[in-house]
């Protein structure tokens, strides 16, 4: 081993120390494995608030949100039987009453 000694915390040319580089930007297994634990406790959650729901309520979340073919207010609207507006205000409802509900799972995961 040759040259001149140089310090972990100086700069390359590029900008990066040598410590910078060393660096992963991939997750390490464990946090990969409290990700997923994550994401199942909110699918497990959002799945809880949701059945706590309307059935009209329910219908509107899922063609909204959860069905791979997104419906609109209207088509919503004449499969209830009640207008667009109407469908947009149990969307507003339902959403209110999830946020309420899932506020403090989600919450509890942020920490």
């Amino acid at each position: 081993m040759t040259g001149r000694d140089s310090s972990l915390d100086q700069p390359a040319a590029s900008g990066l120390t040598p410590v910078d580089r060393l660096v992963s930007e991939q997750a390490t297994a464990e946090q990969t494995l409290v990700d997923s634990g994550e994401q199942r406790a909110l699918a497990d959650a959002l799945h809880t608030a949701v059945a706590g729901l309307s059935p009209r309520e329910q219908l509107v979340i899922r063609k909204r949100y959860l069905d791979e073919a997104k419906q609109t207010f209207e088509a919503i609207g004449r499969e209830l039987g009640v207008s667009k507006d109407r469908a947009r205000q149990l969307e507003a409802r339902a959403l209110a009453k999830l946020q309420e509900m899932l506020g403090p799972v989600v919450t509890s995961l942020s920490r």
